[in-house]
This record gives structure tokens, C-alpha cells and sequence, in this order.
């Protein structure tokens, strides 16, 4: 994805994986960059699945975190369950934690 997306990541989309997020200043700049990133995944015979598509929203959950008009922040409820996890108290729950 990011070879097809290319110049075009971080200035109207942003991409991981098979994940893509496409924004722009007003509708009409977000559906110029839109009908790009629909033409180049076009281009290379990639295809969305609808169901999982969603169009113009102003506000919007990517990879953990909150996408609104005022900015990005992180999503409260991965936040949350950060703050209820009990904090380690063994080197072992420490690994575990940590992915070790």
C-alpha cells in the first residue's frame, strides 16, 4: 500500500496494512483525494469491500485512535483499559505485559 499510495500518504490519506484513511480541508478537497486513492488502487486491481467502507464521516476511530476536524487524539476507551490494567508486580507479569 504504501508503494501505490506513495506521494500521497500523510498529504490526503494515510495507510497501514489494508487499512486506509483518506482526508482532506473541506468535502470537496476530500473527495478529490479520495477519487486519486480509488484510481490508483484501481490501477493496480485492488478492491474495497463496501461493508467495511465508510464515506465522509467527520469523525472517525484509525488504529486507535479518535480522527475528528480538531485533530487526533487517542481513543479514551484503549486509554481506559490502559489505566485499569493491574500494574506488574513480577518480572514474569512484567514480560507478559511488555510481549516478552
Amino acid at each position: 500500500m504504501q508503494q501505490i499510495l506513495g506521494n500521497l500518504l500523510w498529504k490526503c490519506c494515510l495507510a497501514h496494512i489494508d487499512d486506509i484513511l483518506v482526508f482532506g480541508g473541506t468535502f470537496e478537497e476530500h473527495n478529490r483525494n479520495l477519487r486519486e486513492v480509488l484510481r490508483r488502487m484501481r490501477e493496480h486491481d485492488l478492491l474495497l469491500k463496501v461493508t467495511k467502507c465508510r464515506f465522509a464521516y467527520t469523525h472517525t476511530e484509525f488504529l486507535g485512535y479518535v480522527v475528528t476536524d480538531k485533530g487526533v487524539q487517542p481513543d479514551k476507551k484503549k486509554v481506559d483499559k490502559l489505566r485499569r490494567f493491574p500494574v506488574p508486580t513480577t518480572v514474569k507479569e512484567l514480560r507478559s505485559f511488555l510481549g516478552l
